[in-house]
């Protein structure tokens, strides 16, 4: 998403599980990941995410999207975890859905 956004080229950006809250494996690597640059990314988003995405607390994601310029989307599956097991239909379908909506094809 960062190499996309300043590229004009890139006619859209999608986050799939975007991990706002990683889980360090090691309390001595705690990772941080910094979504800054979204703040200035003009082409439209989709910001995709599993219910249960233990790296994605529905609450922080509705942070970041609520921080983001529009256009954007916030897509929270019911029952999907970070790896959307089980559901990569709803997740196929809520980004052919957007592709479509935004008009990106």
């Amino acid at each position: 998403m960062h190499a996309a956004c300043p590229d004009s080229r890139v006619q859209g950006v999608i986050g799939v599980g975007v991990p706002v809250a990683p889980v360090a494996a090691e309390k001595e690597d705690p990772r941080v990941y910094s979504f800054e640059f979204l703040h200035n990314c003009s082409q439209p988003k989709l910001l995709v995410s599993g219910a249960r995405d233990q790296f994605g607390p529905k609450s922080k994601l509705e942070a970041l999207a609520a921080a983001v310029p529009e256009p954007k989307k916030l897509v929270i599956i019911e029952g999907a975890d970070h790896f959307f097991e089980g559901r990569l239909r709803e997740l196929r379908d809520a980004i052919e859905a957007w592709v479509r909506e935004t008009k990106l094809v």
